[in-house]
């Protein structure tokens, strides 16, 4: 999605057997977790809230984003995004609504037709968004700019963070960089503390 690989793992079904620890592991370090929910089954409701709640008993809890538990650090907050798919199913509204009444917080949403190519294209920009990502392109000193293989970085990154992506010893070596962007860069000459925003071209000086 907008030129960045983003790997999905699909998991096996939630059941009300135990759960395996290696699932567990892999919800707990998932960078964003979808939850599938069947807008036209009336057991969606009562399924998706079982999954919650076996999470939650494992300490696991999907949330609006990542982080350890104020009040309990045993418990660990998820990244998470509901795919309400088969939306356009009679009472799919409804069958959600009542899954928000029961679940213990809020968690955000997209409601889907997966055969229709548009709700496959909003699947895939509302995951790259959820993930809190920007992206990052860099050219060698010289060279043209080419919008190509970008980094994915966290918004909020610096030129630092970006030297650190291309290895640790870049990082230390690092004098300046050159930013073109959206923001008012025009191959500016900044610091490793400047702050990198969505589509910026980067030029790294070591």
């Amino acid at each position: 999605c907008r030129d960045v690989l983003i790997q999905l793992v699909d998991t096996p079904p939630v059941s009300q057997t135990p759960i395996e620890p290696y699932l567990v592991n892999y919800v707990r370090t998932a960078d964003l977790v979808v939850l599938a929910f069947d807008g036209s089954s009336d057991d969606a409701p009562d399924d998706t809230l079982n999954v919650v709640q076996q999470f939650e008993a494992r300490k696991t809890l999907f949330d609006l984003d990542t982080g350890y538990d104020e009040s309990d650090f045993t418990k660990l907050r998820v990244r998470t995004l509901i795919a309400v798919t088969r939306s356009s199913a009679v009472d799919s509204q409804t069958r959600f609504g009542l899954f928000q009444e029961l679940a213990p917080r809020e968690i955000p949403a997209v409601h889907l037709e997966l055969h229709h190519a548009d709700s496959c294209e909003l699947l895939r920009t509302t995951i790259y968004e959820s993930l809190g990502l920007i992206r990052v392109y860099t050219k060698a000193p010289g060279q043209a700019a080419v919008y190509k293989e970008p980094f994915a970085v966290p918004a909020g990154s610096t030129v630092e963070t970006l030297a650190e992506c291309i290895h640790q010893d870049f990082v230390e070596r690092l004098r300046f960089a050159k930013v073109w962007g959206l923001d008012g860069h025009d191959g500016q000459q900044v610091g490793r503390d400047h702050v990198l925003h969505e589509g910026d071209m980067v030029e790294l000086h070591a």
